[in-house]
């Protein structure tokens, strides 16, 4: 097995963690990775893409953290009812802890950490930066609802762009829908200092 898992306690939930360690004493840079929806209901252990991506990093030298967002619903919930019911709030705390799980990791270079994620776990890596100050990189795939806040009283995450301290890469499918053109344009001419190629 090329990663462990590791449960944190997250406001009270258990959160499963795969975690990638490159061989060597480092330093070496680490990534969460924040995942996508297509393992919402079995767990990152039964999708092989997110187990991918782990591989990718760490044989590239990276430690990598990957935490199973959707630990706050019992196994089996259907998607709709997640999606209606998520909350942005949880979600950071969710990153937030697996960012601090990366950094304890022994020989990661803690300036050379960033995020990123893939469709969902794109719009959720962008909300995860907007909130922590430590990653240097955001790299959002075709991350959606980026111009939607989910759960009650949270902003938009696009609305928080202003917070973020790290460079931005974005990438996207010209013939998406989620996000649209007009969306990625209205991303990529936020004002920030950042980076950000669409």
């Amino acid at each position: 097995m090329s990663y462990e898992v590791v449960t944190l306690d997250v406001q009270g939930s258990a959160m499963d963690c795969l975690v990638f360690k490159p061989g060597g004493d480092g330093p070496f840079p680490g990534v969460v990775v924040a995942q996508h929806i297509p393992n919402a209901h079995d767990g990152l252990e039964a999708d092989p893409f997110t187990i991918d991506i782990g591989d990718k990093f760490v044989a590239k030298g990276y430690a990598c953290v990957i935490p199973f967002i959707f630990h706050w619903w019992p196994a089996g919930t259907d998607l709709s009812i997640k999606r209606e019911e998520w909350d942005d709030a949880k979600t950071v705390a969710d990153l937030d802890a697996a960012c601090e799980l990366l950094t304890s990791i022994e020989g990661l270079d803690t300036d050379r950490i960033a995020i990123m994620g893939h469709c969902w776990g794109g719009r959720m890596s962008w909300l995860g930066a907007c909130h922590n100050p430590r990653y240097k990189v955001l790299g959002t795939l075709y991350g959606g609802r980026i111009k939607i806040g989910m759960g009650e009283g949270n902003p938009a995450p696009i609305d928080l762009t202003g917070n973020m301290k790290c460079d931005v890469i974005g990438f996207f499918g010209k013939e998406d829908q989620n996000p649209s053109q007009e969306d990625v344009a209205d991303l990529d001419c936020r004002p920030h200092r950042r980076r950000y190629r669409a």
